[in-house]
């Protein structure tokens, strides 16, 4: 493409449109093709390298080409590009995330409590101001959070995520140098073991049988698919699949959750009197309860169902990445719980074996 020049001028003009700046129609500033297509290619490192903001300045007249030119010689033309970026508003950025930041509206919700707890602890302790910047989070003192956060590992660490996410998506990149330096900080914490539900299989059908007829055979897909009451609300009969024996669980997570998940015959009819849900969440959570109650059960949530799934399949020999498709896990370290017990079985019984040999020689 011929580059154009300003009307009454020997200077080249920028003519470029860029998604999320909009059209640069400006002086390159140099009447040398040369110079000019240097000057334009620097609009394309910072186009490609997820850098927007000098973009708008240059647009706005905020930051001449020059600028981008002197900047560039010292080699730190993306380290400027950075600058502008970490010293917007930290609350206005994180707002305007906020709406789109998962597809989920549950995880959506848990981003935005992570968000709200960690700038108030953080202002708590003066670890932030008032109107802290995004570039502030590079200063705070994450292990005196730690010390005053007043809540456990989990919500340290799922308030971690949400601001992992924050900046991977503002930054256009998880691996760039700001968030990389914040999340080292940031430490993890050891969270307790996963739980796993001791439901006794006798103590799971008394629970149906003492249910609201029309709960029965809901609470039963639920522990057969390996759902909580989120995806199984979703399902409807088109999501059936009789002559495979199978159900499409639509995810309601992430694109790990959404598989199909094989229905063994025997359990089959219960599956089609299930689907769609007779009841919302909500009540089929309280007649959950009143069952509970009626079989003398205590302490059993209705999600658990899910884990009893899991725990059933892992205590038959399943491997853990044969229940990662099962549960729609992204990875079998997230199934290793419900293998785990039945691991720990095998290993006792080899050593009750060893020591009883022992004896008896």
């Amino acid at each position: 493409m011929t580059p154009s020049r300003l009307r009454g001028s020997k200077n080249y003009v920028f003519n470029r449109r860029v998604k999320g700046v909009g059209r640069i129609q400006l002086s390159s500033r140099t009447s040398k093709r040369k110079d000019f297509r240097y000057r334009d290619g620097l609009l394309t490192k910072l186009i490609e390298a997820g850098r927007l903001e000098p973009l708008r300045m240059l647009k706005d007249g905020r930051l001449d080409i020059l600028d981008l030119v002197d900047a560039d010689q010292r080699d730190m033309l993306l380290q400027v590009a950075d600058r502008y970026l970490l010293r917007k508003p930290l609350r206005a950025e994180v707002d305007f995330w906020l709406p789109d930041s998962a597809p989920a509206p549950s995880s959506r919700r848990r981003y935005k409590v992570g968000w709200e707890r960690f700038l108030a602890v953080a202002r708590s302790i003066r670890e932030l101001g008032a109107e802290p910047v995004i570039e502030d989070l590079r200063f705070v003192a994450y292990p005196k959070l730690r010390r005053a956060w007043g809540a456990g590992p989990a919500d340290w660490n799922r308030t971690r995520a949400a601001v992992s996410a924050f900046l991977s998506a503002y930054l256009g990149s998880k691996f760039h140098p700001f968030r990389l330096e914040v999340m080292g900080r940031f430490t993890m914490q050891t969270e307790p073991r996963g739980r796993v539900p001791d439901i006794p299989i006798g103590a799971f059908w008394r629970i149906v049988t003492a249910a609201d007829e029309r709960c029965g055979p809901a609470y039963v897909a639920m522990a057969a698919l390996g759902v909580g009451p989120g995806e199984y609300l979703t399902l409807q009969r088109d999501d059936l699949h009789p002559d495979d024996l199978e159900v499409h669980v639509r995810g309601t997570k992430n694109q790990h959750r959404d598989r199909y998940v094989a229905v063994d015959a025997r359990l089959w009819g219960w599956i089609d009197r299930a689907v769609p849900a007779p009841l919302q969440e909500r009540w089929l959570g309280v007649y959950w309860r009143r069952a509970c109650q009626a079989a003398g059960i205590v302490g059993v949530r209705m999600y658990d169902l899910r884990h009893l799934s899991a725990q059933l399949a892992g205590d038959r020999g399943v491997t853990d990445r044969d229940l990662t498709v099962h549960l729609g896990h992204s990875q079998p370290s997230m199934s290793f719980r419900y293998s785990r017990r039945r691991t720990a079985r095998l290993v006792a019984a080899a050593v009750a074996e060893g020591l009883l040999e022992g004896r008896s020689a």
